[in-house]
């Protein structure tokens, strides 16, 4: 009996999945063991707040990194032609969506190892491992749910980088209760079992809709932003190959200008003309090399901002 070409290669893409998964758990096995075993069982209130800053940032991060590549992509021949297609999108998109629900459930354990890292593991081990385990994939499937519904709608563009803001102002609480009494706040993060059984289910709930809606919104993802989304994964893709970071930082430039229109400005009328001869030669060669990174600067403040907050995670990292 000889077997379909349609059968072999469904059986030939079984066979690929379930022997990657199963290299997976050989190889990462022994590491995620000895996380496990490694989980501390009492935590101090500074440690615990340190420890929350830091997971919440790490959120935040796994937010805007979604938004920012797409998240729904595909490569390039798909994305030049099966996308214009009158095929079903959802059929055409089978992949990436399978790309997405495995990212979303490796961010989620790890975002659980670090909430237990973070809080400890006081009674009911279990209890709290599976819970931990449930707000942390609610927490990525749902994060990366409503980037799918922002790359579809206009709205929840909108609404996702105040969620995004949202987390990073709950991370600088945290932080900032970390370095003296207790709050409210963290001492909810090391509840009973019981509270956070009650927290995972209400985070699946909520998860489970907005990855609902996001199934739904598959079919109105603008043919346009899904070949842009595309663009900027195969970009990554290459400067991951060819080991060049620095097309990284092109890549975030031409998004950002991508749509903007850059507009110039003269010179201030101290480092030009007359009164630019009344400042010492020095002075005004220094002003004047200034004025641009200057003005680039005021152009871009969220990236000063962004590496200015950023000095205080060595010292999070060490509490």
């Amino acid at each position: 009996m000889s077997m379909r070409p349609g059968m072999m290669k469904n059986w030939s893409g079984l066979y690929t999945s379930v022997l990657g998964a199963v290299m997976a758990v050989l190889l990462l096995g022994p590491a995620l063991t000895g996380a496990l075993t490694g989980l501390p069982q009492h935590v101090t209130p500074s440690r615990m707040g340190a420890g929350i800053a830091l997971v919440a940032l790490a959120y935040a991060g796994y937010l805007v990194l979604a938004r920012t590549f797409g998240p729904v992509a595909t490569s390039a021949a798909d994305a030049a032609w099966l996308v214009l297609s009158p095929l079903p999108r959802r059929r055409v998109l089978r992949r990436t969506v399978t790309v997405l629900l495995g990212i979303s459930l490796v961010g989620g354990l790890v975002l659980a190892l670090g909430l237990l890292s973070a809080v400890g593991v006081r009674d009911q081990y279990a209890v709290r491992l599976l819970a931990a385990a449930v707000l942390g994939m609610s927490a990525t499937f749902g994060g990366m749910a409503a980037a799918v519904l922002a790359q579809a709608s206009q709205a929840w563009d909108g609404w996702l980088p105040a969620a995004i803001a949202v987390v990073v102002v709950f991370a600088v609480l945290a932080a900032v209760h970390s370095s003296g009494r207790s709050s409210p706040g963290v001492v909810a993060a090391g509840a009973s079992a019981d509270g956070w059984t009650v927290a995972a289910v209400a985070a699946a709930a909520t998860a489970a809709v907005v990855v609902r809606a996001a199934w739904a919104a598959l079919e109105r993802v603008p043919a346009h932003s899904i070949l842009a989304a595309s663009t900027r994964t195969g970009n990554v893709a290459t400067a991951a190959v060819v080991l060049d970071p620095g097309a990284l930082t092109w890549i975030a430039e031409d998004a950002h200008w991508r749509r903007r229109v850059l507009r110039s400005r003269p010179l201030p009328s101290v480092l030009r003309g007359s009164r630019a001869g009344r400042l010492p030669r020095p002075l005004r060669t220094s002003l004047v090399l200034a004025w641009p990174e200057w003005r680039r600067l005021t152009r871009r403040p969220g990236r000063a901002a962004l590496v200015a907050a950023s000095a205080a995670l060595p010292l999070l990292a060490a509490r």
